[in-house]
């Protein structure tokens, strides 16, 4: 369970991640200097405030007026002139760290690694007949990054140097670089172009950091620019990093724990409380010399990888035996025709790595990029977009036996569900929450698309950023959870008054028209129709409206029931049900995308959202004819060249799986990895995306195990490549684990338990 390479990362995509779900660092390998980028979940652009558009509400009804009207391209206009508020804001790289050494020379036997097994990094080489080692992980229990430089003799010099796009300063002491920086407090998206895209002004959110020696058996001492050591053979580094407490209250759980101040700072070093330095108009707390640190590296790395495995050992996957060929040069080879069934299984349990790397308790959740970012503007603000990808990258979560790693996903939703009363409000007169296409640190629920000093969306944004269904896909995670764990105070104490707020809305929401009950404004995320006066992406029922708001619904019947609770909704949401308008079929015998059989004009678009109902959720399982009209959706879609993005290739496997058929999704998992995976497995939108790596693992999961609509399958979708093999630990609903093996397409054991 390696990811090998024989040459240093030349740029950040071929970089090895490592993170502990709140810092992560992207780990360059080079010789003479390491690169090694650095993050942490909690520094966005922007601060508190309401970014709600209070003259929203009064265009609702024109809009739907023109709708029903047919007069799609003026409703359009509409919403983006008056309907929208400013953008969300942006994820940003805390800084690099650079560390540049003595080993210069003539370099053998270098070998970049890392053991996703023990989430280990490593890198080594010799230079001039020396031996020189770097090991690399970030300790979920020492909320730290920890570095060991390792040289066979006495001879390893090495300079250590910070620096950072943000505002910062240093203090530098002859074993600690504390940084102080602030955040920008505004930053627009890199797509929009404007006159200051990044406004770095005063009320940015403020942090600290700290690079600490933890262990030197040379000479250590400060330098202008940073750190300097000397003639020694073993260096320990630390770094770990923390904000100023907000009163928005996402910051760590675990902050205050390691404090013997008992502050809000939690970079590995205490602060005394009497003592307060000014640097850059910021003030902070001086650090005094006591630290956190108190166990030898040994024991912080032995620490961290039983941490570590307690998660990812949960399951194993065997497809064949693992090549000590290098990733890349595997990858090469693959898109050469060669085949390599082993090399899925490293890229599944790859995935799961990931996500334990960047989604922990206590931290933020996986966003675009998990937690790894390199740019000031990250692509599209490396943001929790919650039309597709957001979502996406906690499918595995359940089936993979990473049900730990789900806990920043609910305590992001509760905060969700609590900003978005206002918008549902402000902008619909609404009950309930609403969340709309994007979401940042500061839970804006807005829909967005004007940008920073504007008064009007700019062009095609209402396509993608008015879809006011983003909270009701989130909460489907809700009963998700339920079904698998089993957990009644779960249900009760954070499913049940999500769910409740999210009926609420979609109970104002639709209206009565024509005998019916409709969703509109409606759009199809991302997609775009033809009509007489032109192109346009608003309508009436879209299939996506109509099948989240009877999952939602259906989830909050079922969750009453488990509860036996008589809610006073329940008798609205029967009636509503009663009336509520279909998911229509098409003349080709395809699910409609919105409530007319309009032209597409993008055939093979990325995104399948009409058949939302057959996968990721299961409203189209117990409907044999929508299920069927999916299919067909699916082979449309297929042969028009969808599945060109990494997400939407790992979407279309997951729905191939669920159609069980096996060969199919292992052609299009081939896809993913030779047209849409970087050298170091990350996926590719392009640019990086992680959604694809966790969208790709839950369907390799579905093509082994699934539990749909009450049937387990036990191989539904097994592809003739893999003749013979092993999995163990995934997971089913009620609690329950599954272990398998084949041979030429037959079970040979099984094993279905509770552990």
């Amino acid at each position: 369970m390696k990811l090998v390479y024989k040459k240093p990362a030349f740029k950040w995509e071929q970089t090895l991640p490592i993170g502990n779900g709140s810092l992560g660092a992207m780990i360059w390998g080079g010789t003479s200097e390491e690169l090694i980028g650095l993050n942490y979940d909690r520094l966005w652009s922007g601060y508190r405030h309401d970014k709600n558009n209070i003259e929203a509400k009064k265009y609702l009804e024109p809009a739907r007026r023109l709708i029903e009207q047919g007069r799609y391209t003026e409703a359009e206009s509409l919403i983006r002139d008056h309907m929208l508020g400013e953008y969300g804001e942006n994820y940003l790289p805390l800084g690099r760290l650079k560390i540049k050494s003595s080993s210069k020379g003539h370099i053998a036997d270098y070998r970049r690694e890392l053991d996703i097994s023990r989430s280990l990094a490593r890198i080594s080489y010799r230079c001039n007949g020396h031996m020189y080692e770097r090991e690399f992980f970030a300790s979920f229990p020492a909320k730290a990054i920890i570095i060991c430089y390792k040289c066979d003799v006495n001879e390893m010099s090495l300079d250590l140097e910070f620096e950072s796009e943000l505002k910062y300063s240093l203090d530098i002491r002859d074993d600690l670089i504390s940084i102080y920086g602030q955040c920008p407090e505004h930053s627009d998206p890199d797509y929009v172009n404007s006159k200051e895209p990044v406004i770095h002004g005063t009320r940015g959110m403020k942090f600290d950091a700290g690079i600490r020696i933890l262990e030197c058996d040379g000479a250590c001492k400060s330098a202008d620019y940073g750190i300097s050591i000397n003639k020694a053979s073993r260096v320990v580094i630390a770094f770990d990093a923390s904000k100023e407490p907000d009163s928005f209250g996402l910051e760590h759980e675990y902050d205050n724990s390691h404090s013997e101040t008992n502050n809000e700072h939690g970079n590995g070093i205490c602060y005394d409380e009497s003592k307060k330095i000014h640097q850059n108009d910021i003030c902070y707390y001086e650090p005094k010399k006591e630290h956190r640190y108190k166990i030898s590296y040994d024991d912080l790395k032995r620490e961290h990888i039983d941490d570590y495995k307690s998660i990812f050992d949960k399951v194993e996957l065997y497809l064949g035996e693992q090549s000590d060929i290098p990733t890349d040069e595997r990858l090469k080879l693959l898109r050469e025709g060669t085949e390599d069934p082993a090399l899925l299984a490293l890229y599944f349990q790859y995935c799961r790595y990931l996500l334990i790397s960047s989604s922990r308790e206590g931290s933020m959740p996986a966003n675009l990029q998990g937690i790894w970012s390199w740019e000031l503007r990250s692509p599209w603000s490396s943001n929790f977009t919650s039309n597709i990808n957001f979502e996406m990258n906690y499918w595995p979560s359940e089936s993979c036996n990473l049900q730990e790693c789900l806990k920043p996903y609910f305590d992001l939703l509760k905060k969700v569900s609590i900003e978005g009363h206002k918008t549902a409000e402000i902008n619909y007169g609404c009950r309930g929450f609403v969340a709309h296409h994007n979401l940042d640190y500061w839970c804006n629920t807005n829909p967005m698309g004007i940008a920073h000093g504007d008064s009007k969306g700019g062009g095609l944004c209402v396509m993608w950023s008015f879809w006011p269904m983003g909270g009701a896909w989130l909460t489907s995670e809700l009963y998700r959870y339920y079904e698998y764990n089993e957990d009644i105070d779960f249900l009760q104490k954070t499913a049940y008054p999500i769910l409740k707020e999210g009926c609420l809305f979609l109970l104002d929401w639709i209206y009565e028209y024509k005998g019916q009950y409709v969703s509109c404004p409606s759009t199809s995320p991302e997609n775009r129709f033809v009509t007489k006066d032109g192109e346009a992406s608003v309508c009436m029922n879209s299939a996506m409206d109509m099948t989240l708001i009877r999952e939602v619904f259906h989830n909050f019947q079922k969750t009453c029931k488990a509860l036996d609770i008589d809610d006073e909704i329940l008798p609205q949401i029967r009636e509503r049900l009663s009336r509520l308008a279909p998911v229509k079929v098409g003349k080709n015998g395809q699910i409609l995308e919105w409530n007319e059989e309009f032209v597409e004009t993008d055939k093979g678009h990325r995104h399948l959202s009409s058949i939302y109902g057959l996968f990721p959720s299961e409203e189209f399982e117990s409907d044999p004819r929508l299920k069927e009209a999916a299919l067909r959706t699916l082979k449309i879609r297929m042969d028009n060249g969808s599945g060109q993005t990494g997400w939407s290739c790992a979407w279309i496997m997951n729905l191939l799986a669920i159609a069980g058929d096996g060969d199919k999704a292992y052609q299009y998992a081939l896809k993913l990895l030779c047209n849409a995976t970087h050298d170091n497995l990350w996926g590719d939108h392009p640019p990086f995306q992680i959604d694809a790596n966790f969208g790709a693992a839950a369907a390799i999961a579905n093509m082994l195990v699934q539990d749909r609509n009450g049937e387990v399958k036990l191989l539904p979708a097994l592809p003739k490549a893999w003749k013979k093999g092993y999995v163990k630990g995934l997971r089913i609903k009620h609690n329950l684990w599954v272990d398998i093996e084949w041979e030429d397409g037959k079970i040979i054991n099984k094993k279905i338990y509770r552990p």
